[in-house]
Protein backbone atom coordinates (compact mmCIF):
# COMPACT_ATOMS: atom_id res chain seq x y z
CA UNK A 1 0.00 0.00 0.00
CA UNK A 2 2.62 2.50 1.06
CA UNK A 3 4.75 1.78 -2.36
CA UNK A 4 1.32 2.68 -4.06
CA UNK A 5 0.76 5.90 -2.13
CA UNK A 6 4.80 7.21 -2.90
CA UNK A 7 4.64 6.01 -6.30
CA UNK A 8 1.55 8.41 -7.16
CA UNK A 9 3.52 11.11 -4.90
CA UNK A 10 6.44 10.41 -7.38
CA UNK A 11 4.18 10.73 -10.17
CA UNK A 12 3.52 14.19 -9.39
CA UNK A 13 7.17 15.34 -8.27
CA UNK A 14 7.45 13.89 -12.34
CA UNK A 15 5.02 16.27 -13.59
CA UNK A 16 6.93 19.25 -12.23
CA UNK A 17 10.55 18.07 -12.49
CA UNK A 18 12.59 17.71 -15.72
CA UNK A 19 13.92 14.47 -17.16
CA UNK A 20 17.09 14.30 -15.77
CA UNK A 21 16.98 15.92 -12.90
CA UNK A 22 13.75 12.99 -11.98
CA UNK A 23 16.19 10.67 -12.98
CA UNK A 24 19.35 12.00 -10.88
CA UNK A 25 16.75 12.20 -7.62
CA UNK A 26 15.13 8.38 -8.10
CA UNK A 27 19.27 7.57 -8.84
CA UNK A 28 20.69 9.12 -5.72
CA UNK A 29 17.37 8.00 -3.50
CA UNK A 30 18.39 4.25 -4.74
CA UNK A 31 21.70 4.75 -3.62
CA UNK A 32 20.90 6.42 -0.13
CA UNK A 33 18.83 3.61 0.47
CA UNK A 34 21.71 1.56 -0.06
CA UNK A 35 24.42 3.25 2.00
CA UNK A 36 21.86 3.66 4.91
CA UNK A 37 21.19 -0.31 4.56
CA UNK A 38 25.38 -0.64 4.43
CA UNK A 39 25.77 1.88 7.44
CA UNK A 40 23.57 -0.39 9.68
CA UNK A 41 25.03 -3.52 9.08
CA UNK A 42 28.54 -2.12 9.86
CA UNK A 43 27.77 0.96 12.73
CA UNK A 44 29.12 0.34 16.03
CA UNK A 45 25.84 -0.97 18.29
CA UNK A 46 26.28 2.50 19.87
CA UNK A 47 26.66 3.81 23.95
CA UNK A 48 23.07 2.91 24.33
CA UNK A 49 22.05 6.39 23.93
CA UNK A 50 19.27 5.46 21.22
CA UNK A 51 18.41 2.34 22.94
CA UNK A 52 14.87 3.19 24.53
CA UNK A 53 12.44 4.92 22.13
CA UNK A 54 10.23 8.09 23.34
CA UNK A 55 7.09 7.20 25.42
CA UNK A 56 4.04 9.03 25.69
CA UNK A 57 2.23 9.33 29.66
CA UNK A 58 0.85 5.58 29.14
CA UNK A 59 4.52 3.93 28.54
CA UNK A 60 3.83 3.46 24.70
CA UNK A 61 5.97 4.33 22.24
CA UNK A 62 5.26 7.17 20.46
CA UNK A 63 4.49 5.15 17.17
CA UNK A 64 6.10 7.92 14.82
CA UNK A 65 8.98 8.04 16.86
CA UNK A 66 9.28 4.37 17.55
CA UNK A 67 9.27 3.42 13.86
CA UNK A 68 11.90 5.55 12.98
CA UNK A 69 13.59 3.94 15.86
CA UNK A 70 13.11 0.61 14.62
CA UNK A 71 14.42 1.40 10.99
CA UNK A 72 17.83 2.58 12.38
CA UNK A 73 18.14 -0.70 15.28
CA UNK A 74 15.03 -3.40 14.39
CA UNK A 75 15.94 -5.08 17.65
CA UNK A 76 13.99 -2.07 19.08
CA UNK A 77 11.10 -3.56 17.61
CA UNK A 78 10.24 -6.28 20.72
CA UNK A 79 9.12 -3.27 23.28
CA UNK A 80 8.72 -5.09 26.01
CA UNK A 81 12.20 -7.44 25.45
CA UNK A 82 10.20 -10.79 25.27
CA UNK A 83 11.50 -12.25 22.40
CA UNK A 84 8.20 -12.56 21.08
CA UNK A 85 6.39 -9.82 18.70
CA UNK A 86 2.95 -9.04 19.98
CA UNK A 87 0.37 -7.29 17.82
CA UNK A 88 1.39 -3.44 18.82
CA UNK A 89 5.07 -4.16 18.18
CA UNK A 90 3.69 -5.84 15.19
CA UNK A 91 2.23 -2.74 13.80
CA UNK A 92 5.51 -0.73 14.81
CA UNK A 93 7.71 -2.84 12.74
CA UNK A 94 5.02 -2.59 10.05
CA UNK A 95 4.80 1.08 9.99
CA UNK A 96 8.43 0.94 10.24
CA UNK A 97 8.73 -1.19 6.78
CA UNK A 98 6.32 1.09 5.57
CA UNK A 99 8.28 4.44 5.96
CA UNK A 100 11.56 2.45 3.94
CA UNK A 101 9.11 1.39 1.10
CA UNK A 102 7.98 5.48 1.05
CA UNK A 103 11.61 6.10 -0.10
CA UNK A 104 11.79 2.98 -2.90
CA UNK A 105 8.25 3.85 -4.24
CA UNK A 106 8.91 7.72 -4.78
CA UNK A 107 12.15 6.15 -6.03
CA UNK A 108 10.95 3.64 -8.43
CA UNK A 109 8.07 5.80 -9.87
CA UNK A 110 10.38 8.88 -10.82
CA UNK A 111 11.94 5.68 -13.03
CA UNK A 112 8.50 5.43 -14.66
CA UNK A 113 7.41 1.85 -13.20
CA UNK A 114 3.90 1.34 -13.56
CA UNK A 115 2.05 2.30 -9.94
CA UNK A 116 -0.27 -0.45 -9.97
CA UNK A 117 1.49 -3.57 -11.22
CA UNK A 118 4.77 -2.96 -9.76
CA UNK A 119 3.24 -2.48 -6.27
CA UNK A 120 1.45 -5.47 -6.97
CA UNK A 121 4.97 -7.21 -7.81
CA UNK A 122 6.34 -6.08 -4.80
CA UNK A 123 3.48 -7.24 -2.57
CA UNK A 124 3.88 -10.53 -4.12
CA UNK A 125 7.82 -10.65 -4.02
CA UNK A 126 7.51 -9.37 -0.44
CA UNK A 127 6.18 -12.35 0.47
CA UNK A 128 7.91 -14.90 -1.30
CA UNK A 129 11.16 -13.55 -0.09
CA UNK A 130 10.07 -13.37 3.36
CA UNK A 131 9.39 -17.47 3.45
CA UNK A 132 12.86 -18.52 1.49
CA UNK A 133 14.72 -15.57 3.66
CA UNK A 134 13.50 -17.31 6.62
CA UNK A 135 14.66 -20.45 5.78
CA UNK A 136 18.00 -19.14 3.94
CA UNK A 137 18.14 -17.24 7.14
CA UNK A 138 17.77 -20.40 9.49
CA UNK A 139 20.50 -22.36 7.57
CA UNK A 140 23.02 -19.33 7.01
CA UNK A 141 23.02 -18.15 10.65
CA UNK A 142 25.01 -21.58 12.12
CA UNK A 143 28.01 -20.22 9.18
CA UNK A 144 30.49 -17.37 9.96
CA UNK A 145 29.07 -15.53 6.21
CA UNK A 146 26.04 -14.00 7.84
CA UNK A 147 27.33 -10.55 8.43
CA UNK A 148 28.64 -10.19 4.98
CA UNK A 149 25.37 -10.97 3.36
CA UNK A 150 24.12 -8.93 5.45
CA UNK A 151 24.93 -5.97 3.39
CA UNK A 152 24.20 -7.19 -0.08
CA UNK A 153 20.66 -5.96 -0.12
CA UNK A 154 22.31 -2.46 0.05
CA UNK A 155 24.86 -3.01 -2.63
CA UNK A 156 22.36 -3.97 -4.81
CA UNK A 157 20.66 -0.99 -4.17
CA UNK A 158 23.52 1.02 -5.01
CA UNK A 159 24.14 -0.89 -7.84
CA UNK A 160 20.14 -0.08 -9.69
CA UNK A 161 21.00 3.84 -8.86
CA UNK A 162 24.78 3.72 -10.91
CA UNK A 163 22.63 1.74 -13.64
CA UNK A 164 20.16 4.01 -13.61
CA UNK A 165 22.42 7.22 -13.20
CA UNK A 166 24.37 6.51 -15.93
CA UNK A 167 21.76 4.67 -18.33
Amino acid sequence: MMVFVSMNIGRLLALVLPLQVERGLASVILMALGGWAIYNVYKPKGDGSDSSMECDGTGEANRFSGAVQVLKRPELGDLDRSGTISQKEALLIGIALSMDSFGAGISSSLLHFPPLSFSLLVGVFTLMFIRVGLSLGYMVSKTGIMKKATMLPGVVLIVLGLIKLFR
